[in-house]
């Protein structure tokens, strides 16, 4: 699209398309009488969440895409595992990706992210794929609400970190 700039590297075209994608999360979770606002909210933020992560493995790996993309070992014509791995696609032939938690525990091994904020993510994550999944129940409305200040103030202080690692940010 015309907003992210071709010129902008991969990682720093992430970290763009992560803010407006939390913006519009929070945006949607202000509307007051909007249905199913709580489960977009989820499904928006993991999203920006895993943008923001991936973001940060492409920047610490040069930008290659690589880095980024989910490995697997196919079965040979014989049903066994082949010794070789190939990077996985889905079903139009796009390369997969990391998910958040993937992205989040290779960044917490080095260091770059606590313990609190892969609690918080992988809660997030459970009431998304609830959201998606199942009828999403009130008690786990209850975490919700528990949950989305501090993670949203965890996602910008985190994303303010972020900035001290790219050398040229222009929004």
């Amino acid at each position: 699209s015309g907003r992210y700039s071709m010129a902008a590297s991969r990682s720093l075209t992430l970290v763009k398309r992560s803010v407006d994608c939390m913006v519009s999360a929070i945006e949607l979770y202000n509307k007051p009488d909007f249905k199913y606002r709580e489960e977009s909210f989820s499904v928006l933020a993991i999203n920006a969440w895993e943008m923001l992560l991936q973001a940060k493995i492409l920047k610490d790996n040069k930008n290659d895409q690589r880095s980024i993309y989910v490995r697997e070992y196919p079965n040979t014509k014989d049903g066994t595992k082949s010794k070789k791995w190939v990077y996985k696609e889905n079903r139009s032939g796009n390369k997969f990706t990391i998910d958040a938690m993937n992205a989040a525990k290779k960044l917490q091994a080095k260091g770059l992210l606590d313990k609190r904020a892969i609690e918080n993510l992988d809660l997030l994550v459970e009431i998304r794929d609830n959201a998606i999944h199942f009828i999403l129940l009130c008690h786990t409305i209850i975490i919700f609400f528990l949950l989305r200040h501090s993670l949203c103030h965890i996602f910008y202080c985190y994303h303010i970190q972020l900035l001290i690692f790219f050398t040229v940010y222009r929004l």
